[in-house]
């Protein structure tokens, strides 16, 4: 069962008409939170739901506010989000190093931080 759910999601990346879509939509993030969502009792899932929206929504948050001050008054450039980065990465890495608590919530919240402020 869990198998056969991520060969599903994978196995869209391989068609050739759908690659391009695959890359610029980040279909490996399905892959990602298809993979997280296996879990054996119901409350393992449960918390695993509950985490991973409450962490992709903040973790958007704090992705679109490092976005939109690396912007300053225009379209931004990469030599802002480069700026912003320099001040908040360090941290950041502490942070994700040393957070007491489950390593899901952990690395969904900086996971999404990094894709949503544009450093992949």
């Amino acid at each position: 069962g869990f198998a056969y759910s991520t060969f599903c999601i994978y196995s869209t990346s391989l068609a050739i008409l759908l690659i391009n879509i695959y890359i610029g939509e980040r279909f490996s993030w399905a892959i990602f939170m298809g993979q997280l969502t296996i879990a054996r009792f119901r409350g393992d899932t449960t918390f695993g739901l509950v985490a991973r929206i409450g962490c992709t929504f903040f973790g958007g948050l704090i992705g679109a506010t490092l976005w939109y001050i690396s912007t300053a008054k225009g379209i931004g450039n990469a030599y802002g989000l480069l700026g912003v980065l320099a001040v908040v990465l360090p941290p950041f890495f502490f942070v994700r190093l040393n957070w007491p608590g489950p390593p899901m919530i952990n690395m969904i919240f900086f996971v999404t931080i990094a894709l949503v402020s544009g450093m992949f």
